[in-house]
C-alpha cells in the first residue's frame, strides 16, 4: 500500500513538470507577431506597456472631445518548406511597428488638435491566412481633450508624452 502511495506520488509530480508553464496576469507580454521556425527578416515592434491618465486625472479646464482611435500593425509571412507529423519548418520574416507610440502618433495625426487622451482602452486584432500570412494590430481607443487656449495646446507625440505636462 505504501510502494502505491510513492509511486503515485512520483507519477503526479513527473505529470505536474511536463505541465506548461504558468503565466501571471500581472506579467508583460511583449506583444511581438509569432513568424515560423527559420527567421530570414525580423525588424517588427510591439506594444509592451502604457500607463494613461484617468478622468479625475485631467486638469478642469480642460474639455473632453469624445473618444478617438489610433491604430497600428505589424505583418508576418511565413512560407512552409517542409511538413511533418510532428513539427512544421518554414522560412519567415516579419515588419511593422505594432507599438503604442504608432498607435498615439497616428491618433496625434487624426486629431491634430488634442492636448492629451485619458480613459484608454486597448485591443488586439489578428488575423491570418493559413497561418502563411499575419497580420497583428493594437488598436487604441481613448477619450481625448484639449485646451481651451490653443496657445498652450500640447500635442500628443512620440516626443512628447500623451500626459498633461
Amino acid at each position: 500500500m505504501r510502494t502505491r502511495v510513492i509511486v503515485l506520488f512520483v507519477v503526479l509530480a513527473l505529470c505536474s513538470a511536463c505541465a506548461p508553464l504558468q503565466r501571471w496576469n500581472y506579467e508583460a507580454r511583449s506583444g511581438l507577431i509569432f513568424v515560423g521556425t527559420f527567421v530570414v527578416f525580423y525588424d517588427s515592434e510591439g506594444p509592451l506597456s502604457y500607463q494613461a491618465l484617468t478622468p479625475h486625472d485631467i486638469l478642469p479646464a480642460m474639455v473632453p472631445v469624445g473618444e478617438v482611435v489610433g491604430d497600428s500593425c505589424q505583418h508576418g509571412l511565413s512560407i512552409p518548406i517542409i511538413f511533418s507529423a510532428n513539427d512544421r519548418f518554414s522560412v519567415s520574416g516579419a515588419k511593422g511597428d505594432g507599438s503604442y507610440r504608432k498607435a498615439l502618433r497616428n491618433i496625434q495625426e487624426k486629431y491634430p488638435h488634442l492636448a492629451g487622451v485619458y480613459d484608454v482602452k486597448v485591443d488586439v486584432q489578428k488575423w491570418s491566412i493559413l497561418t502563411i500570412y499575419r497580420r497583428e494590430c493594437t488598436v487604441v481607443a481613448a477619450q481625448g481633450f484639449t485646451h481651451p487656449d490653443s496657445d498652450n495646446l500640447v500635442k500628443v507625440s512620440a516626443q512628447s508624452s500623451p500626459f498633461r505636462e
